[in-house]
C-alpha cells in the first residue's frame, strides 16, 4: 500500500511540474491563443485605466472618461471597454495606477500568482484525511493547469484573487475567524461570484461576520464614496454594468450561465437570472440540514456561475466542488472518474470555433449542472449515514 501511495504521489509531483509548464506557455506566452483571444492583460489595462481615472479625480464608470484616459495613456486599448467593476474595486485600481502600465501588468501577475498559492492552501484545507495523499499533488495540479487559471493570468483579471478569498474566507469563518469576514469583503471586488455568498451568511444571520464584510467594503470604496456619493456611486456602477451586459450577447462562448443555454434554442429566462440564483440558494438554507455543512460552498458557486452573469474563465473558483468530489469519493477508481469528469469543464474553449454547433460551445453548463447534482446527492446520502452511525452509538 505505502509503495502504491509513494507510486502515485510520483505521478502526482510530475502532473504538477506539467501544470507549471502550461501555466508558463498558455498563461504568461500565450502559446495557442488564436485570433479570437482577449489581447494580453485586457483586464489588467482596464483595471489600469480606472486607476489612473481615480487618481485623478474622474469617474471610470462615465465611459468616455474612461476612453480619454486609456487613449492618453496609450499603453492598453480600451476604447470598447466598459468598467463594470463595484466600487470595491477602486483601491486595487488605484494601486496599480501608481505604477507605469508595463510594472502594473508584472504587479497584477505577481498578485495573480499569490493568489493561487492562497487558492491551493485553502482548497487543501478543505480536503480530509489527505496527509500524505498523493491528492495534495494533484489538487494543485489541476488548479494550476486548467485553462481558465492561465486565462485569468494572460488577460491580467481578477478571478483568482477573488477565488482565493472566497475559499479563504468561507474556511476561516467556519472557524469563526473575524478574517473570513474581511476576505468575503475583498472577495466583492467580483460580486457575481461572492454575493450569493454574502446571501447565505445574511440568511445564516451570521452578524458579526456580515458587519465586518460591510466595513470592508466602505473601507475599499472610499474614494468612489467621497466623489460621488453612495446613490450616485451605484448608480454609475449600475449603468456600466447594464452597459456590458448588452455588450455580451448571451450566445457568445465566452459567456457562461443557463442564461446561454437557453439563448441557443432562442429561448429566455421566465426572470433575471440573478433572482433565480437568490431563490434557489434560499431553498438549499431552508433544506440545509439534509446535506452535509462542508458542502455548501461548493453548491454556492455553481449557483452563481449558472446564474449570475459570468464568464468561462471565472471556473477557475470551482475548487470546492473539486475537493467535495474528493472527500466523497474514496476509491482511487472512483475519485478518477469524478476527476475526468471535472476535467471536461476544463477543456481550452478556444479549441472550438465559431464553426461548432451553439449548443457545443455551452456544454459546460450542463455538465456542471449534473456535476453538482451528483454531489447532491452523495451529500444527502452521507449526512443520512452519519444520522444513522450517530443513533447507533447512542443505543450501543
Amino acid at each position: 500500500m505505502n509503495l502504491q501511495i509513494h507510486q502515485t504521489s510520483r505521478v502526482g509531483k510530475l502532473f504538477l511540474g506539467i501544470a507549471l509548464l502550461c501555466l508558463i506557455l498558455f498563461g504568461f506566452f500565450g502559446i495557442g491563443r488564436n485570433e479570437f483571444s482577449l489581447p494580453r492583460n485586457f483586464h489588467a489595462g482596464i483595471l489600469y485605466t480606472a486607476g489612473i481615472c481615480w487618481n485623478h479625480g474622474l469617474d471610470p464608470y462615465e465611459y468616455k472618461q474612461l476612453h480619454e484616459v486609456g487613449k492618453a495613456v496609450g499603453y492598453f486599448d480600451v476604447s470598447e471597454a466598459q468598467f463594470p467593476y463595484p466600487p470595491a474595486s477602486s483601491l486595487l485600481c488605484m494601486f496599480l495606477g501608481l505604477f507605469s502600465p508595463e510594472m502594473a501588468c508584472v504587479v497584477m501577475a505577481i498578485l495573480n500568482l499569490l493568489a493561487i498559492t492562497c487558492l491551493i492552501y485553502f482548497t487543501l484545507k478543505l480536503l480530509k484525511g489527505t496527509k500524505n495523499s498523493p491528492l495534495n499533488w494533484f489538487i494543485p495540479a489541476i488548479i494550476i493547469g486548467n485553462p481558465f487559471t492561465a486565462d485569468v493570468v494572460w488577460l491580467g483579471q481578477v478571478t483568482l484573487i477573488v477565488a482565493a478569498a472566497i475559499v479563504g474566507g468561507w474556511v476561516l469563518i467556519q472557524q469563526n475567524n473575524i478574517l473570513g469576514g474581511i476576505l468575503i469583503g475583498i472577495a466583492t471586488i467580483q460580486l457575481e461570484l461572492s454575493l450569493l455568498v454574502v446571501f447565505w451568511l445574511v440568511l445564516e444571520k451570521r452578524l458579526w461576520i456580515l458587519l465586518t464584510i460591510l466595513i470592508t467594503v466602505l473601507a475599499l470604496s472610499w474614494i468612489p464614496l467621497l466623489q460621488d456619493g453612495v446613490f450616485m456611486m451605484i448608480r454609475e456602477w449600475a449603468m456600466a454594468v447594464g452597459r456590458e451586459m448588452r455588450m455580451d450577447k448571451s450566445t457568445y462562448q465566452h459567456v457562461f450561465g443557463l442564461k446561454s443555454v437557453v439563448a441557443v434554442y432562442g429561448w429566455s429566462l421566465p426572470t433575471h437570472p440573478f433572482l433565480i440564483g437568490m431563490f434557489i440558494t434560499f431553498i438549499l438554507w431552508l433544506f440545509h440540514s439534509w446535506v452535509l455543512s462542508e458542502n455548501i460552498l461548493a453548491f454556492l458557486l455553481p449557483i452563481s456561475l449558472c446564474l449570475i452573469h459570468s464568464h468561462d474563465y471565472e471556473m477557475a473558483v470551482l475548487t470546492p466542488l473539486l475537493a467535495a468530489f474528493c472527500n466523497h469519493l474514496k476509491s482511487l477508481t472512483s475519485i478518477s472518474i469524478s476527476l475526468i469528469a471535472l476535467a471536461l469543464l476544463f477543456i481550452p474553449q478556444n479549441l472550438f470555433d465559431y464553426g461548432y454547433p451553439s449548443l457545443l460551445l455551452h456544454y459546460r453548463e450542463i455538465l456542471l449542472l449534473l456535476l453538482t447534482g451528483w454531489l447532491f446527492v452523495m451529500s444527502i446520502q452521507k449526512r443520512r449515514q452519519n444520522t444513522r452511525d450517530r443513533r447507533q452509538e447512542k443505543f450501543s
